[in-house]
């Protein structure tokens, strides 16, 4: 006992160093359960949330269309893909070889171009390579000239031979003017074989440089220019290329057992994500035969009025195609749909002439009409335009309230 007590009078330190490691610790514990003054306003409001507003008004007119209950055509979504017509694109090559000149400023990719406007000059010299081209050409030429002149020749010879028969009267009127036809027809092709003839005679004999303009056959957009002032361009290369953007066709691939469902049925709606509040009507213009070996699929096209110029090449746009099947349900337009976020939206008016931001689940679709199958009421009204800048009212008048 006595060996016990001095050892722990020789340690008395220890003891006050574990005393007072407790009195810190516990001081500790006690002023963390007491909150700051400074937080204790914080820590008596929840953390703030947004919700967005029931009913909003706007200052810009909207115009709205009634939910109505109604049977319509139902419609095949398929996509589709913005292309030129056949008539509609147009690629201008380099018909000899030669310098490429302008005489004004040269043409820019994207500028509007008219109907038989000079976009550019080669200027071209013949050379010995061009004679042995051209020459043989030019007895074969000789040889349809001579041809088309005693073609020319013997139809005068039948054509003065039945004036004078109709004029004893032994013929009738009509085989006189088939004789005349006959002779019109006889003069123009020797006039035009005349005329290839002395062209292929002008070239043979020319050595000075000569100027041909580059003239574009279609009004259009100039989609590329591939040539520069001064630079030298051989016979064949492509050195513009001018879209029409006024007709355009749209392709939509579908699947052999569709043909079944749109027969008869010629008019389809396209709508694109550039436009969503825009539909525009194509008509169905032809199938393909033969269903494409990669896809399985066939290829219709539909062609589109493009008055203003609005689609463009390559654009994505979703294809509603008129069915023989019919439904019915509560419809609205599919312009008043928004879809945001993986979920559609409805703005449907409010009893204060304000307008409700509402969640919507569709159903089936026809070609401009969309069933709703919750959302709205039937003789509710809802908003067929201006939904981004009514979305965009909405987020702009959202509130921060409390709640938990």
């Amino acid at each position: 006992m006595v060996q016990h007590a001095n050892f722990l009078r020789g340690r008395w330190w220890i003891a006050a160093a574990l005393g007072a490691i407790l009195l810190v610790g516990l001081w500790r514990v006690l002023d963390r359960a007491q909150p700051a003054p400074a937080d204790t306003a914080k820590a008596s409001s929840p953390d703030p949330v947004v919700r967005p507003a029931e009913s909003l008004a706007v200052d810009f007119q909207v115009r709205t269309v009634e939910a109505r209950r109604g049977q319509v055509s139902l419609s095949l979504h398929a996509v589709g893909e913005v292309l030129p017509t056949a008539e509609g694109k147009v690629e201008i090559r380099a018909p000899a070889p030669g310098l490429i000149l302008f005489e004004g400023p040269a043409p820019q990719v994207g500028q509007k171009v008219k109907n038989g406007q000079t976009l550019a000059v080669i200027e071209h010299q013949y050379i010995v390579h061009d004679y042995v081209h051209l020459f043989p050409q030019r007895w074969d030429v000789q040889s349809k000239a001579l041809e088309a002149k005693r073609r020319l020749s013997q139809a005068e010879v039948e054509f003065e031979r039945a004036k004078k028969l109709f004029e004893l009267r032994l013929i009738a009127e009509r085989d006189l003017k088939l004789k005349e036809a006959e002779y019109q027809e006889a003069q123009a092709a020797s006039q035009g074989m005349a005329s290839r003839l002395a062209l292929l005679d002008t070239q043979l004999q020319k050595s000075q440089p000569v100027r041909r303009p580059l003239v574009t056959p279609i009004a259009g957009t100039l989609s590329s220019a591939n040539f520069y002032q001064g630079q030298m361009a051989y016979e064949g290369d492509p050195l513009f290329t001018v879209v029409s953007l006024t007709d355009l066709w749209v392709q939509v691939y579908l699947r052999p057992e569709d043909l079944l469902q749109i027969q008869g049925q010629n008019e389809a709606y396209f709508r694109t994500a550039s436009f969503p509040d825009e539909s525009f009507v194509g008509r169905l213009r032809s199938i393909e035969a033969t269903v494409d070996a990669q896809q399985r699929r066939l290829r219709a096209i539909y062609q589109v009025a493009n008055p203003q110029e609005r689609l463009r090449l390559g654009m994505v746009m979703d294809a509603y195609l008129h069915t023989s099947g019919k439904f019915e349900g509560l419809l609205i337009p599919r312009a008043a749909v928004l879809e945001d976020e993986g979920s559609f939206h409805l703005f449907v008016r409010a009893a204060d002439r304000g307008f409700e931001r509402r969640r919507a689940s569709l159903g089936r679709e026809s070609t401009e009409l969309v069933e709703v199958t919750a959302g709205v009421q039937e003789g509710e009204q809802v908003a067929v335009e201006q939904l981004r800048e009514l979305r965009a009212a909405f987020l702009n008048a959202q509130a921060v309230t409390p709640g938990q």
